[in-house]
């Protein structure tokens, strides 16, 4: 058996991954971020941890949930929650005895669950990892992005990380078909403005500038700003907005403090916000085209659409929302269907822009 550890030449990470020496691991907290490699062998294995050694494992509705993929087949050959602090396990076995390209995957969002990786090891040999052709996409997004409950039915009460899969996303259908590697910073409930809950604790336009902010601060340390630098991207899609409508709406307020006034001022302060991000985006990542996407329905799509017009730079796409006939995720959100369909639709606008 050959091991090798997190920092080795051998492993090619994907997405914002951040490293934490003090728990001997890189960490690939976001969705669809993760590690590649190739061997030459039979079987492979990973050293994963959740944090550090006093972490406590999260109950089994908020557990990570990994996808492993195998030579470049579409179908994951194996999905696992983390259900240990630190724990060797199987990503694949039993393969025909030569050359096999893995790649693995954080299936389930940033809020619910953590996933490192500390070691690799296979029963063979070590090869440089698979060339990247250097387009990738960035996709700025809520829970839909994330795949929230897109494994399950509408009757899905509750969210689980078992109903959650990144791989069955618009964002990673969408990079696949351009033939483009991904990097996302989205989170459920998450908006430009207030999440929807009307809080404005760990917003999408706060964590976009850090690695893994969330997670750093839960350990105590200061956290990275993320080097766009040295992290280019042919394409940034954003996708927010849905979850400031509550915060829009007044729906904090007791219903005999509402009132339209204060609605339209809520309104223009929301398309101020999303201006502001918008430009920040442009400003991090100059030349790259910008999209942001939403459905026809959106609430607030005027002034999400005001404010990317506002910046000059930032294109706009909107499409119709669920179908009857696609079946619906747990509460309400995309079902796989929706998802394969939006993927074509944003797939096919980025090609016009890159």
């Amino acid at each position: 058996m050959v091991t090798v550890n997190y920092d080795s030449n051998f492993i090619e990470y994907n997405g914002r991954t951040v490293v934490f020496e003090n728990i001997d691991a890189r960490f690939f907290n976001w969705s669809g971020s993760g590690f590649e490699f190739s061997f030459s062998g039979t079987s492979a294995f990973a050293e994963l941890v959740i944090g550090n050694e006093n972490e406590v494992v999260p109950n089994e509705n908020d557990r990570a949930y990994i996808g492993v993929f195998v030579d470049d087949n579409p179908y994951m050959t194996a999905r696992f929650p983390l259900c240990k602090n630190r724990e060797t396990y199987v990503l694949l076995e039993g393969l025909k005895c030569g050359v096999h390209t893995v790649k693995v995957v954080k299936e389930t969002e940033m809020w619910y669950g953590r996933a490192g990786l500390s070691k690799l090891s296979c029963d063979g040999e070590f090869l440089p990892p698979p060339e990247d052709n250097g387009k990738k996409i960035e996709f700025i997004g809520d829970s839909i992005t994330c795949g929230y409950g897109n494994l399950c039915s509408n009757a899905s009460p509750d969210f689980v990380t078992r109903e959650e899969s990144f791989s069955n996303t618009f964002a990673a259908m969408s990079a696949k078909m351009l033939g483009c590697s991904l990097s996302v910073v989205a989170a459920s409930g998450n908006g430009f403005f207030h999440d929807y809950g009307c809080s404005t604790v760990n917003l999408i336009p706060e964590l976009y500038e850090y690695g893994e902010k969330v997670f750093s601060s839960h350990l105590g340390l200061v956290p990275q700003k993320w080097d766009f630098e040295n992290d280019k991207c042919s394409a940034v899609v954003i996708k927010l907005g849905n979850n400031d409508w509550q915060y829009c709406c007044l729906a904090d307020l007791p219903k005999e403090e509402r009132n339209e006034k204060l609605t339209s001022e809520r309104r223009k302060e929301f398309e101020e916000t999303a201006y502001k991000f918008f430009k920040r985006v442009g400003e991090l990542r100059p030349e790259t085209p910008i999209l942001f996407i939403c459905e026809d329905d959106t609430a607030l799509k005027r002034e999400c659409f005001s404010a990317a017009k506002r910046t000059g730079f930032v294109e706009t796409l909107s499409f119709p929302s669920k179908r009857e006939y696609e079946g619906v995720g747990a509460n309400g959100h995309y079902s796989p269907c929706t998802h394969a369909r939006v993927a074509k639709i944003v797939a096919e606008k980025l090609r016009e822009m890159i």
